[in-house]
């Protein structure tokens, strides 16, 4: 009786895995409005560099100030390669 559930538990399980719904990503979140200049295209920030303040505490094993360097590096590779950082 105990491999008759746990056949029937893996077969439950493979039915809400394989229909769950697909996750699909590569796109923007938000797209312009009809109302806008260029409808449906994605959202671009006006301002270059775009301003940001991180947090004031580490990130996992690295140090406040080793944090603050990993993103400014991201950062500023975004302010000279729009293309790969999602701007067109």
């Amino acid at each position: 009786m105990n491999g008759r559930k746990s056949a029937f538990l893996l077969l439950i399980i493979a039915v809400l895995a394989t229909s769950a719904p697909s996750l699909w990503a590569g796109g923007p979140l938000y797209v312009t409005g009809p109302g806008a200049t260029n409808s449906g295209q994605p959202y671009r920030w006006a301002l270059n560099p775009i301003p940001y303040h991180t947090d004031l505490g580490g990130l996992g094993n690295q140090t406040n100030a080793q944090a603050n360097s990993i993103v400014a590096s991201a950062y500023q590779h975004c302010q000279y390669q729009r293309t790969e950082c999602g701007a067109a």
